[in-house]
């Protein structure tokens, strides 16, 4: 059996994982989205998730990360299935990183140009904010998930794919 260890996770191919996987997943969801007219998008008018928007999306992030983890674990080389599954975790730092940004900056900007004034949501009440939050909480781990697994999927398949490291020999012939 595989143990995994710190050591083994290759960070740099994790992020190139990533990079691979961004670039896949506007290709997958074009693809997808082309293929099942989702013109209007995954959200109707009334802010409500469709369900074919939702799974259209499920699949979209997880064959992504099948993708970014499957060139994570060519370009990591050891513990495969660990440095692709890593690609979703580093995918989801990455998206909390830029939401903490944009939000600080965004309330910044409204505080400018509204003059300190109310949001657009005044009369949205606590538990619907609540309500809402913990939809997308809960959407938002569904994906997590379905992401972890596809990376790691890719590893996996990245280590049965037949690359092998090349391996330098100590001897001088």
């Amino acid at each position: 059996m595989n143990r995994f260890r710190m050591s083994d996770v290759r960070w740099g191919a994790v992020a190139i994982g990533w990079v691979a996987a961004l670039v896949a997943g506007l290709v997958i969801g074009l693809i997808l989205s082309a293929l099942f007219g989702l013109t209007t998008g995954p959200v109707t008018s009334d802010g409500e998730a469709t369900v074919g928007g939702v799974i259209i999306g499920l699949i979209t992030g997880f064959l992504t990360y099948v993708v970014g983890g499957y060139v994570a674990g060519s370009r990591a080389g050891v513990a495969r299935p660990l440095n692709g599954a890593l690609t979703a975790v580093f995918g989801i730092v990455v998206g909390i990183l830029l939401t903490i940004i944009l939000t600080i900056l965004g309330v910044i900007v409204g505080l400018i140009f509204s003059g300190g004034g109310q949001g657009p949501v005044s009369g949205l009440s606590t538990f619907e904010g609540i309500g809402i939050a913990g939809g997308g909480l809960l959407g938002g781990l569904v994906l997590l998930v379905v992401n972890i697994l596809g990376g790691y999927l890719g590893g996996r398949l990245s280590d049965s794919s037949g690359t092998q490291t090349r391996q330098t020999s100590s001897r001088v012939r």
